[in-house]
C-alpha cells in the first residue's frame, strides 16, 4: 500500500504556523502594512517633541497637545465610526481614513506655526480613528478560528516592527531637517490605493432598520462573554501604558540604570512582543483562544510580580521579557475574541467599542497608577499590574469554560 507523500510546508507556514499561508493573501498583506504604518502617527511625533518645541517656540506642556489632539478623535468618534462602518461598508471609510491620515500628516511639514499643526493633527487623528478598528474588523470578516488569529498576529507583528524601526528613522531624518520625518506619512497613500484595489466590498447593513441594528449591537455588547473580554482589554491597556510610563522611573531612580540601558530593556520587550505576535496562529491551532490568553496573561503577571516584589536590574530585565512575550500574544488574541463574539452585521461597532475601552485604559492609567505610587511606592505599581494581569487570566478561564460548555450543548 502506497503512502501519500507529506505535504510540503511553504515558508509562511514554517514561520507563522499551519495557517501561515494567510500571509500570502494580498488583502492580509495590504492591511498588515497599513496597520503598521498607522502606528507612525504617535511614534514619529513623540521622539521629536523637544525639537519641535524649539521650531514652534512653545513650552513642553503645549507640545503635549500634539499627542492629545491626535488621540482625542479616537476617543470621541470611535463608536460613531464603528456604526458607519457597519451601515455604509468598511472599505470606503477605511480608504478615506488612510488618505486623510497621510495627507494631513505630511502637510505638517509644510507649516511652521503651532496652531496649524494642531489643526492638522486633529484631522490626522480622525483619519487614524477611521482606519485602525476597520482593519481589525475586515480581518474578522475574512477569516475565523486559527486563520483569523494568524492574520491578527501578523497585523500586530507589523505594528510592533514599525514601533521598533520608526523612532530610529525619525531621529535620523530630523537631524537633516525637522520637516523630513513628516514625509514618512506619504507611505500610507499607496497603501490606500492598494487596499481599494484588492479589498472586496464589505457587508453593509443600511437596509436593516436602524432600531433593529441598534438592538442587535446592544445585545452583542451586553453579552457576558463580550463584557469579560472588554474588561481584559481595559486591564491590558492599563498595564501596557503604566509599564511604558514607570519603567524608566524604577530603572533610573531606584536601580541606577542609565537612560540607554532602560531603552534597551524597552526595545527588548518590543522585539519579544513582535516575535510572540507572529506565533499567535500556531498557538490558536493547538489551544482555545481563551486558553492562549490565559497563559499569556499569567506570563505577563509573573513578569510584573518579578519586578514589583523583588526590584533589581536582573528582575527588571526578566520581568520585561516575560511581559513582552505575553503581550505579543494577548493583543491579537483579544481582537480575535471580539470578532468571534460578534456577527458581521455589528462587528464594526464591537471592534470600535473595544477600541474605546482600550483608550479608556490609556486615560485612566496615569491617574490610577499615580494614586498607587503616592500610597505604596513605585514597586507597588508593578505588583498592582501583576494583580490586574492575573485577574485577566482568571476571566479567560471563565471564558474558556463557558465556550467549552456552549460547544458541548451545540454538539
Amino acid at each position: 500500500m502506497s503512502v501519500a507523500p507529506l505535504k510540503k510546508k511553504n515558508l509562511a507556514q514554517i514561520l507563522f504556523g499551519p495557517d501561515g499561508d494567510v500571509a500570502m493573501d494580498p488583502i492580509v498583506q495590504a492591511l498588515t502594512i497599513a496597520s503598521g504604518l498607522l502606528m507612525l502617527g504617535n511614534i514619529v511625533v513623540s521622539p521629536l517633541l523637544v525639537d519641535l518645541a524649539e521650531v514652534y517656540n512653545v513650552s513642553a506642556v503645549q507640545m503635549g497637545l500634539l499627542i492629545t489632539t491626535y488621540n482625542a478623535p479616537t476617543v470621541l468618534l470611535v463608536m460613531f465610526i464603528g456604526v458607519m462602518a457597519d451601515r455604509i461598508g468598511r472599505k470606503p471609510l477605511l480608504v478615506f481614513g488612510l488618505f486623510l491620515f497621510a495627507i494631513s500628516g505630511t502637510a505638517i511639514g509644510g507649516f511652521s506655526t503651532f496652531r496649524a499643526t494642531i489643526v492638522l493633527r486633529i484631522f490626522q487623528g480622525i483619519g487614524f480613528a477611521c482606519s485602525t478598528p476597520i482593519i481589525t474588523a475586515i480581518l474578522g470578516d475574512m477569516y475565523d478560528g486559527a486563520k483569523e488569529a494568524t492574520a491578527q498576529g501578523l497585523r500586530t507583528s507589523g505594528n510592533n516592527f514599525v514601533s521598533i524601526v520608526a523612532p530610529v528613522l525619525a531621529s535620523v531624518l530630523i537631524g537633516i531637517s525637522w520637516r523630513l520625518p513628516f514625509v514618512l506619512f506619504l507611505s500610507v497613500l499607496p497603501l490606500a490605493i492598494w487596499i481599494w484595489e484588492v479589498v472586496p466590498s464589505s457587508p453593509k447593513e443600511a437596509g436593516i432598520p436602524l432600531s433593529l441594528y441598534l438592538k442587535s449591537m446592544l445585545k452583542t455588547l451586553k453579552d457576558p462573554q463580550m463584557l469579560a473580554v472588554n474588561f481584559t482589554v481595559l486591564f491590558r491597556f492599563l498595564c501596557y501604558f503604566s509599564f511604558l510610563t514607570y519603567i524608566s522611573f524604577i530603572g533610573k531612580q531606584n536601580l541606577g540604570m542609565s537612560t540607554f540601558a532602560v531603552g534597551l530593556v524597552i526595545g527588548g520587550k518590543s522585539i519579544l512582543s513582535f516575535l510572540g505576535s507572529t506565533q499567535t496562529g500556531r498557538a490558536s491551532k493547538k489551544l482555545h483562544s481563551a486558553a492562549s490568553a490565559m497563559i499569556a496573561f499569567f506570563l505577563s503577571g509573573i513578569g510584573f510580580f518579578v519586578i514589583g516584589l523583588a526590584p533589581s536590574v536582573f528582575s527588571l530585565i526578566l520581568g520585561s521579557a516575560l511581559f513582552g512575550i505575553g503581550d505579543g500574544f494577548i493583543n491579537p488574541i483579544q481582537k480575535s475574541q471580539i470578532n468571534a463574539l460578534s456577527t458581521k452585521e455589528v462587528r464594526g461597532s464591537a471592534i470600535a467599542f473595544s477600541t474605546g475601552v482600550g483608550n479608556l485604559g490609556k486615560a485612566l492609567a496615569p491617574g490610577l497608577m499615580a494614586l498607587v505610587l503616592s500610597q505604596f511606592g513605585i514597586a507597588a505599581i508593578f505588583t498592582f499590574m501583576g494583580i490586574l494581569s492575573v485577574a485577566s487570566a482568571l476571566l479567560n478561564i471563565g471564558l474558556w469554560i463557558a465556550m467549552r460548555g456552549k460547544t458541548k450543548r451545540q454538539s
